[in-house]
């Protein structure tokens, strides 16, 4: 009898990733033969979210920097939001590029071999764990794992949009007639609608990077406990006593374990193909938050609560970053971990077509050819993140050295200047 996850270990993904409309991965209709099949409400839904997060993105191009002070109150600018101007440069600018971005290249998933949505499949019972060649213990694992980090991503998400809605209450309905008794007839609308479409961006953007990297994390695992199971099976090989010569089911269960590696690695493969995008994204975008937001720290003067919420996203664009990093090591350190012992099995007297797929298998778990990359760019191993910390050491020291010479500079000119204007009153004298 194939075995299932019980009804309280299913998990349905989508209904997570349905709100934010920008990754358009069908769990249960998707055929992997055919071009996904979408609803039309589905398709307008999408539509509309998008058109919203191009159209906050021009808004904020226009407040930023167009100096007509009728026009920039008609699109919800507030003086009040002074303090958090940088908060809002980033969240508007950086984050909106990025969800735009992905967007509209998930959009393109029918381009791409999308194989690996499978194991969703099976955590929301739709497919067997027998019918994409694990079993129901990894399963079951995955599904806790699943279930955590959905469960962290929607209260993640609750809390961003909270905080982001009492920084905009405070800046457009403070001094709203909505808040006394009997003003309810001279409400300002413009700060009402502001506050709360900028509230729903929030809650978009928060969605967005959360559900991204939350849908990175569980393919990883789940990637992870794939090759964990080939390197126990490859494990138990090298420490059985039987020569290979003498046992046949020893050769096939080693060419069946070669095999099920294979199909890993194309799966991987295509996966990276979908999602090295978001990787890139993450990997680009958030050291230069994590930069900038400490530079705004460290050199600017700030109020309490913008110097509060620029913590936050210095901590949080550092957490993303190292996070996503960690994802990509795990897995890297579960491919290769087996290598030594490998390259003990072949030395065994297997048969020649099966010793050439063990010697193909060494040479490719030798080197950093199997885990996830940043487009061509990097692997995700320590050694790459170690050196990510190091570049993102030197350019803040270099903004540093920048801040100190420009400083110094003006200085200098201050005292050539009243040098000169002493000259001159001398001068005249």
């Amino acid at each position: 009898m194939a075995e299932s996850l019980s009804s309280d270990e299913k998990i349905n993904v989508e209904t997570t990733i349905k709100p934010f409309a920008l990754f358009p991965l069908n769990f249960d209709d998707y055929n992997v033969e055919k071009r996904k099949q979408s609803s039309g409400f589905a398709k307008i839904y999408h539509m509309l979210i998008k058109a919203f997060i191009l159209h906050m993105l021009i808004r904020s191009l226009f407040v930023l920097w167009y100096e007509d002070d009728y026009f920039r109150k008609l699109l919800g600018y507030s003086y009040k939001a002074y303090p958090y101007l940088d908060w809002v440069v980033i969240f508007y600018l950086t984050y909106t590029y990025a969800i735009l971005y992905v967007g509209a290249r998930s959009c393109k998933n029918n381009t791409y071999n999308m194989e690996f949505v499978e194991i969703f499949k099976v955590l929301n019972g739709t497919k067997l764990p027998q019918e994409i060649g694990t079993n129901i213990k990894i399963v079951e694992s995955l599904s806790r794992y699943a279930h955590s980090k959905m469960a962290s991503c929607r209260y993640i998400i609750g809390v961003r949009t909270v905080i982001g809605s009492i920084v905009f209450a405070s800046i457009y309905l403070d001094n709203t007639p909505l808040l006394k008794s009997g003003g309810i007839e001279e409400v300002d609308y413009y700060s009402v609608a502001w506050g709360v479409l900028l509230t729903l961006f929030v809650f978009i953007c928060s969605g967005v990077i959360y559900v991204t990297i939350n849908l990175f994390d569980i393919l990883g695992y789940y990637f992870q406990l794939r090759f964990h199971k080939v390197n126990q099976d490859i494990e138990s090989i090298i420490t059985a006593r039987e020569s290979p010569t003498s046992n046949v089911k020893v050769v096939e269960l080693m060419r069946q374990i070669l095999i099920e590696h294979d199909s890993l690695c194309w799966k991987l493969d295509h996966y990276n193909r979908y999602w090295c995008l978001i990787v890139m994204i993450t990997f680009f975008v958030q050291p230069t938050i994590f930069v900038y937001t400490m530079y705004e720290i460290c050199f600017m003067w700030q109020t309490w609560g913008a110097l509060g919420l620029l913590w936050a996203l210095n901590l949080e664009s550092a957490y993303l970053f190292t996070r996503m990093f960690l994802i990509g090591v795990a897995l890297s350190d579960e491919v290769h971990h087996i290598y030594l012992r490998a390259v003990r099995a072949s030395f065994a007297k297997y048969p020649l077509d099966l010793r050439l797929q063990i010697r193909i298998f060494i040479q490719r778990i030798s080197g950093a050819t199997i885990g996830f990359y940043c487009y061509d760019l990097f692997g995700l191993s320590r050694h790459s993140f170690y050196h990510a910390l190091v570049h993102m050491g030197q350019n803040f020291f270099l903004i540093i050295d920048f801040v100190v010479s420009q400083k110094q500079a003006r200085e200098q000119i201050a005292i050539e200047r009243a040098a000169r204007a002493a000259a001159l009153g001398n001068m005249a004298g």
